[in-house]
């Protein structure tokens, strides 16, 4: 098994029109936001007040907010207002905009819409979760989270990333907030 671990401190962060975002995994790997990537991981603050979302054509979307709430309206429809740490999925198709009224943090995830649904979901801790997949990744929502994958133990922090990779069978062990998500 093969375990990558990144630090969102480490990672450069680049404009959006509504703050900054931190691309935290990509595949194919060394491609950008601006490239026919297949999908994109990323943390970014959104600015408090009215913000146009960038459209990704043939893409969806998932997105999780990390920090406070989140009022979300896609193409003139009812707004919606996005709880903290709850998945919210959506086609990024969509011309969505959002409103807040202070600065927030959110976790994204966009793919190819040919590859379905991804399962994607925040996790309490306490938990012992077992996962069939080739690649799973965590985001630590809360610091010094003690996580046990298939007998490996780590410390990790909050906003550490992790990537699992070139698994068929893994159990999760752990004691705080995650945020895990299945990638094919």
């Amino acid at each position: 098994m093969n375990i990558k671990i990144k630090k969102l401190k480490d990672l450069k962060s680049t404009k959006w029109s509504g703050g900054e975002t931190v691309q935290l995994e990509i595949f194919p790997e060394n491609l950008s936001v601006n490239d026919e990537f297949i999908w994109r991981i990323s943390s970014a603050t959104v600015e408090k007040g009215n913000n146009d979302f960038t459209i990704f054509k043939g893409y969806n979307r998932a997105l999780i907010v990390l920090d406070g709430e989140l009022e979300i309206e896609h193409e003139n429809k009812n707004s919606i207002l996005l709880k903290k740490l709850t998945p919210y999925f959506f086609s990024g198709s969509l011309r969505t905009k959002s409103n807040s009224k202070i600065n927030i943090r959110d976790f994204n995830v966009i793919w190819k819409e040919e590859l379905g649904k991804l399962n994607i979901n925040t996790y309490y801790g306490g938990e012992n979760i077992r996962i069939f997949n080739k690649k799973i990744f965590i985001y630590c929502i809360e610091d010094s989270i003690t996580l046990i994958i298939n007998e490996i133990t780590l410390i990790a922090k909050k906003d550490d990333f992790i990537i699992l990779e070139d698994n068929k069978n893994i159990d999760i062990i752990f004691d705080k907030k995650l945020i895990i998500g299945e990638l094919k």
